[in-house]
Order: structure tokens, then sequence, then C-alpha cells
């Protein structure tokens, strides 16, 4: 989504919304738009936003920006691992892509 249609949105819903959650379907800090994103939220009186990240482009600017976003008011760091025994470390069961996953 473009910076100038995020705006669009914004200025349409944000009035009326009490909780955003980022991302929009992908890994929120990869746009470079990310905090001026972050500055038209802040705009708004929105009572809770939500940042989900999984934390790899957590750091400079993009997280000193969530710092100062006093709008946000969670974020999620997701853990996961895409090899079969880091998969398994997080979350106690094989991949179910795992060749040795047999089910729940």
């Amino acid at each position: 989504m473009s910076l100038d249609a995020f705006r669009l949105l914004a200025s349409r819903l944000f009035d009326h919304t009490y909780y955003l959650q980022l991302p929009f379907g992908f890994e929120p800090l990869i746009p470079p738009e990310f905090e001026d994103i972050l500055r038209i939220i802040g705009s708004y009186a929105i009572r809770n936003v939500g940042v989900v990240t999984n934390g790899t482009m957590l750091s400079g600017a993009k997280a000193e920006a969530l710092l100062q976003a006093r709008s946000v008011t969670n974020l999620a760091v997701s853990l996961d691992g895409i090899k079969p025994d880091m998969y398994r470390a997080l979350r106690g069961k094989p991949h179910v892509a795992s060749p040795t996953w047999k089910g729940s």
C-alpha cells in the first residue's frame, strides 16, 4: 500500500478506530515509509495500536521510531523457525513439512 493510500485510508477510518493492528499481511518494518506510517497513526486518537514483527529489522531508526511512537501500545515479536530443529525447539512439536510429522 502506498503512503498516499495509507493516508487516505487513515483519513476515512482512523477517527472511528479503537484498535489498529500492523501488519497488513506482511512484515510491517519492511516498507521504507514505516516511520511515516507510525507518524500518521500517531496523529489519530486510536486507543490501541499493535505491531507484530518477526524482529529481524527491529534495530536502528525503525526501532527508535517504535520507541518514540506513543500511539503503539502493543509490540509482539513472533518467534518461529523454518529449520525443523529450530521449529521443534520453539514450538515443542515437529514442523508440518517435517518428514517425521505424524499429525497432532
